[in-house]
């Protein structure tokens, strides 16, 4: 397939992150990379509603996870997640 179409670039204090388009043969995805770590994730649109459907306390848990450990993996439990689901979500 094609290149990568950057999108966007999101720059603050603490860090940067490029967004582009990017396709493969399982459909598109929002490219996510760190400027700073170079850590990359590709979202598809399932993964993409799920962080929409989140609220502040669950995505405030992923972001304090990552920057209290360096990564998002280890500290964030069930427990924040499932509470960060909209109203009405399966739990």
């Amino acid at each position: 397939m094609g290149e990568d179409a950057e999108i966007a670039r999101l720059i603050n204090e603490y860090t940067s992150v490029r967004l582009s388009l990017t396709h493969g043969t399982n459909g598109p995805r929002l490219l996510v990379v760190s400027d700073r770590t170079g850590d990359a994730l590709a979202l598809d649109a399932t993964s993409l509603e799920a962080v929409a459907s989140m609220d502040h306390r669950g995505l405030s848990a992923l972001v304090a996870a990552l920057t209290e450990t360096g990564t998002a993996n280890t500290a964030v439990g069930l427990d924040e997640v499932q509470a960060s689901l909209a109203p009405g979500e399966a739990r």
